[in-house]
């Protein structure tokens, strides 16, 4: 007789965000990928996620998933809960979620015109924000944050388009 002993199975969360600086003049394109962290109010708000697909949930998650960037290098700690310093950030519109199986992507893009200061200046950090977040700077519950190593400055002549992946596997 085969005995099968009972092991509780952990979720781990990993996820890479992606960088794509696309030059409108010559088409040329700067690809940045980095791992981030997930920070300690990112699992909260992801626990709260999964506590509100539960019909006895209490609490759920409200507004807008969001992407900002900013241009501060200090390295992410567990305990962060807004960038450093925030330079723009976008919605992510409901048609730019995108969930397969274990895996959700969120995907912004920034026109030729956004997340351009005078002068122009390097983008350092990025962090996904869910949960009350809002069009306003430090605004909702930052989940994840990266560096962006290289940073980069983006143009007048350049689009970004950011992609944020989450993974949800066993542990």
């Amino acid at each position: 007789m085969k005995f099968l002993s009972r092991r509780s199975v952990g979720l781990k969360i990993r996820g890479k965000v992606e960088l794509f600086f696309e030059s409108v003049t010559d088409g040329g394109l700067v690809i940045i990928q980095r791992h981030n962290l997930l920070v300690n109010l990112g699992r909260n708000v992801l626990a709260k996620a999964v506590a509100d697909a539960s019909s006895s949930a209490t609490e759920s998650i409200t507004g807008s998933p969001y992407i900002a960037v900013g241009t501060d290098d200090t390295a992410p700690a567990t305990t962060d809960t807004q960038l450093v310093a925030e330079l723009a950030r976008k919605i992510v519109a409901p048609a730019d979620v995108t969930r397969q199986s274990n895996v959700t992507i969120y995907e912004v893009n920034f026109s030729l015109t956004e997340a351009i200061p005078t002068p122009p200046a390097e983008i350092k950090e990025t962090g996904l924000f869910l949960d009350n977040a809002t069009g306003a700077p430090n605004s909702g519950s930052m989940v994840a944050r990266a560096l962006v190593i290289p940073s980069k400055a983006k143009t007048i002549n350049e689009t970004l388009r950011i992609r944020w992946t989450l993974n949800f596997d066993r542990a």
